[in-house]
């Protein structure tokens, strides 16, 4: 035998390494979770299901953010929202004819009840 058979030889009956760890570590990995559905790819629903999942969640969460943040502010004092004065004045005036309303700031705050109002 030559050196490349002996070789090859010896790393064909070499014993695994690792040992226990090696196998616990390789139950909770995801190859063995593939292994243990049949080593099916998910279906077309699942991954667009994941996709969607994937893109609401962010989308929710800084929503939810935001949210939060306008909550705290509007605990602080009304905010004003003046750039929505000219389209409510717009609206109001369009709705009155030959009147014409006059609105000079918009103001968002906390009504007593604790409701959000205008």
């Amino acid at each position: 035998m030559d050196d490349k058979t002996q070789l090859s030889s010896r790393t064909r009956t070499a014993a695994p390494t690792g040992g226990a760890r090696a196998k616990r570590a390789e139950q909770f990995s995801p190859r063995h979770d593939l292994a243990a559905a049949g080593d099916q790819p998910p279906s077309a629903a699942a991954r667009w299901l994941m996709r969607i999942v994937m893109f609401v969640t962010p989308v929710l969460l800084l929503a939810l953010l935001a949210g939060f943040g306008a909550y705290v502010r509007l605990s602080h004092g009304p905010i004003s929202l003046k750039s929505l004065s000219g389209p409510i004045e717009r609206g109001i005036s369009a709705e009155l004819g030959d009147l014409q309303a006059k609105v000079d700031d918009t103001v968002l705050r906390f009504s007593e009840t604790g409701g959000i109002e205008f």
